[in-house]
């Protein structure tokens, strides 16, 4: 697997809005439904913490609209916090299949295992003024936390709190064969960003049952989430 990132950084933002206001070609306005499609089955397919990686897409959403969330594992969650960044972490829930799979907290029917509301932490993107894919002007944008918005360089890219999930991207999409950001950058502004999409067979994505606890999280507490999921959502 190889990819060109310089100037890019598609996988740390959601740059959903800049096809919105006309950005790119005119084959980027072409393909605008296809990407917003793209991203829906993204998120019940990838992003289904409940199903394994043979499992049917899932009709469970996230309640929140990042399209690029990457969920980080119970020792890098830990890792953060220790090194007193808790302000950079963001919870996910995921709207539940139905009443009785879910558990009603601030008006939204979470998801839930035995009772228990679900959950990834991953990294918060609040918006800073970015310039990705050859744009000339700013614009603001949902971008992670730790990505640095004048070079488009990640801030931690080499520390030991770089998530390995961002480390092996694309290659956890392209397992699952789904279309990667790479991919749909390259569509809707040109240029070659997945520059060999072949790929071993990852180690550590850790779907169903075996994600729960590593980094699938169950909060024993419904209660102690309102305003938590209000405000995640």
């Amino acid at each position: 697997m190889e990819v060109n990132c310089e100037g890019c950084a598609g996988c740390c933002m959601n740059w959903r809005s800049l096809l919105e206001e006309g950005a790119g070609s005119a084959d980027a306005r072409g393909g605008e439904d296809e990407t917003e499609n793209d991203s829906r089955r993204r998120h019940r397919r990838q992003r289904d913490p409940f199903g394994g990686e043979d499992a049917e897409p899932s009709s469970r959403e996230p309640l929140d609209d990042d399209p690029t969330f990457v969920p980080l594992t119970r020792d890098e969650v830990r890792a953060f916090l220790e090194a007193g960044m808790a302000d950079a972490l963001a919870p996910r829930f995921w709207h539940a299949r139905d009443e009785a799979e879910g558990v009603e907290i601030d008006g939204h029917n979470v998801a839930a295992v035995a009772g228990r509301p679900a959950f990834f932490v991953g990294l918060r993107k609040p918006p800073k003024p970015v310039a990705p894919f050859g744009r000339e002007e700013p614009t603001w944008l949902p971008t992670c936390v730790f990505l640095d918005p004048t070079t488009l360089q990640c801030r931690i890219h080499e520390s030991e709190l770089y998530p390995d999930e961002c480390g092996a991207y694309p290659e956890y999409t392209l397992a699952l064969a789904q279309r990667s950001e790479c991919e749909r950058v390259e569509s809707a502004f040109g240029g070659d960003r997945l520059l060999e999409a072949d790929h071993d067979d990852p180690d550590g994505m850790l779907l169903g049952p075996q994600a729960i606890g590593a980094k699938l999280f169950c909060h024993p507490r419904p209660a102690d989430l309102e305003g938590v999921v209000d405000r995640a959502a």
